[in-house]
């Protein structure tokens, strides 16, 4: 009986944490600092490791990004870098990551866990002054990739950032013969947008390939601060196989 008492007690004081976790902050992300450009993608390669249904877009490109998350809901501030496959679907076009790294534990948590991205920990550098910004992310001693940019003229239309559909995997992470792929899309407010010219530094990695993903020069840079007020909905919509995971073990998981 003493034991329940405690267990409960114990539910209770995590439910009300967890209670004013998601009352704290009416965003998800406020401030959200992030320099990306698209880059031409190895047609090839990128089919070899999408998931059933899903296919590169006619345009052949990718979203690459490095981000300084300033405020948040749920952690401390952190930084995260990504690439987004820009894919066509049954369901529409969208993006598909295949690979993240972040500096935080707690965001690496909620991303694989909730959203199906396969974030791993990692080492930043994220430089602005008014008018230039440096960004790179380092892991297991290789430099992964740099992006070096000028700030130009302010976007009165910008294009949305991650305000996107997003068909992600949500992996157990285990030889299970199939993984369930889930749809996605972040409600984002885009209050600053600059065209930046990017130059775009790329290094092999064994860990991490996303080098050989890449065919050809950046383009479509900005510097942009947007907020993410959180999720328009989330769905199951298929199946990625065992042969998906086994392809992908690597970006994912080492």
């Amino acid at each position: 009986m003493e034991k329940r008492q405690r267990d409960m007690m114990t539910f209770k004081q995590e439910w009300a944490d967890v209670s004013v976790l998601a009352a704290k902050n009416s965003n998800m992300w406020d401030g959200a600092r992030i320099v990306l450009c698209d880059v031409p993608i190895d047609k090839r390669q990128v089919k070899a490791i999408l998931p059933l249904f899903m296919t590169p877009t006619k345009e052949a490109k990718a979203t690459l990004f490095i981000a300084n998350y300033v405020k948040n809901s749920f952690s401390v501030p952190y930084h995260e870098a990504a690439l987004l496959l820009h894919v066509r679907t049954p369901l529409g076009r969208g993006v598909h990551c295949p690979w993240m790294i972040v500096d935080d534990d707690s965001a690496m948590i909620y991303g694989r866990e909730h959203l199906g991205y396969p974030k791993k920990m990692g080492e930043f550098i994220f430089e602005e002054t008014k008018t230039h910004i440096h960004a790179s992310v380092k892991r297991r001693g290789v430099e992964i990739l740099s992006m070096d940019g000028a700030m130009g003229k302010s976007e009165t239309n910008p294009a949305p950032v991650l305000g996107m559909k997003t068909f992600n995997v949500r992996s157990p992470g285990q030889f299970f013969i199939f993984h369930p792929i889930w749809l996605f899309r972040a409600k984002e407010t885009v209050t600053e947008s600059y065209e930046t010219p990017i130059k775009l530094t790329l290094n092999e990695s064994v860990v991490d390939p996303i080098a050989r993903l890449i065919d050809g020069n950046p383009f479509n840079g900005r510097m942009t601060v947007i907020d993410i007020i959180g999720g328009a909905y989330m769905l199951p919509v298929g199946l990625a196989s065992f042969r998906w995971f086994v392809i992908n073990h690597k970006l994912r998981h080492q």
